[in-house]
């Protein structure tokens, strides 16, 4: 089986050496998103190349959809290092988990722009004759609360896809939740995803497809904040926490502002665990890769890596 070399880009080896400086500190749980497994995938990269081997390096990360509810905490070292929004660290706060303010760095305002609605065999939206609750699908939990809230209040606008009534009734359904008797279901659904599930859709949507299965609709909804956030398990020193810190905001700063960033191993890698995890992979082709012989063209791999980054850019505020 061929891989893609990894080289890690020579300032995101600068910004994250303290992160290598304190290694036996901190375990970091990733979600399988594009934006939070780059720095894990960055990471783990600086390791290798430092020569640490597999074993040592798979300490150091847990794998972990945070949408699914709280991190599960290993208390393996110091710091246990989680992507949360407000509403889950508030959660654990009032659990009695303490996460003091210089403990959470921002590093996107997460950005939906696009909701989407399913297609008959004919292209048209589907009815809803029988008057049923919609159901809107999502991986982002919260976000859809907000999308719900905000139609509800009058804040924002989705005409054509839910109204102001039909949203009190709107029932929220996690992705992973769903039962086979959910696709019989004659309820009109929406759907509102994360950045890879997004720009999976929008190739299946009118504007991008000559035989579409789905209709986009814009929207301007309030951006939510997230954060990195570090829970201390015994009393460590600010200055570990504050570098730390103020190294994942320069990798940020930086991700979303040189091109270089995105080496062409990340969406190779992405693919693999996305595919392997059940997560959307917006990568198809890096499968139908490994069943040919030869190397990947160049230009397939700069496709790759203009996609992963075009898919960040839509949905960082």
């Amino acid at each position: 089986m061929s891989t893609t070399s990894t080289t890690v880009p020579s300032p995101i080896r600068r910004i994250l050496a303290p992160f290598l400086r304190h290694a036996k500190s901190w375990t970091l749980h990733y979600p399988v998103y594009l934006n939070t497994f780059c720095l894990a995938h960055h990471l783990a990269a600086c390791f290798a190349e430092k020569g640490v081997g597999a074993d040592d390096i798979r300490q150091h990360f847990v794998r972990n959809d945070w949408w699914h509810g709280r991190p599960r905490f290993n208390y393996k070292t110091d710091i246990e290092i989680f992507v949360g929004v407000e509403e889950t660290i508030d959660d654990l706060k009032k659990s009695g988990h303490q996460i003091g303010g210089i403990q959470m760095i921002e590093f996107t305002s997460y950005n939906v722009a696009h909701v989407f609605q399913r297609l008959d065999g004919n292209g048209n939206p589907r009815p809803n004759s029988n008057g049923l609750p919609p159901i809107i699908v999502t991986d982002v939990y919260t976000t859809a609360k907000l999308f719900r809230e905000s139609i509800c209040d009058g804040s924002l606008s989705a005409p054509g896809i839910l109204t102001s009534a039909d949203a009190e009734s709107a029932v929220i359904r996690n992705s992973w939740d769903r039962e086979i008797g959910d696709f019989f279901a004659e309820n009109p659904k929406i759907y509102l995803f994360g950045a890879p599930m997004t720009h999976i859709l929008l190739e299946n949507s009118k504007n991008f497809c000559s035989a579409p299965k789905y209709e986009k609709q814009d929207i301007a909804m309030k951006s939510i904040k997230t954060y990195y956030v570090m829970r201390c398990n015994s009393p460590i020193r600010d200055g570990m926490v504050i570098s730390l810190g103020k190294a994942i905001k320069e990798y940020y700063d930086y991700l979303y502002s040189h091109t270089d960033a995105v080496d062409p191993s990340l969406p190779d890698r992405y693919a693999r665990i996305a595919l392997t995890s059940g997560e959307a992979n917006p990568f198809p082709e890096i499968y139908q890769f490994e069943r040919s012989a030869g190397p990947r063209p160049l230009t397939q791999t700069a496709s790759l890596v203009d996609r992963y980054r075009d898919i960040l850019a839509r949905h960082h505020a």
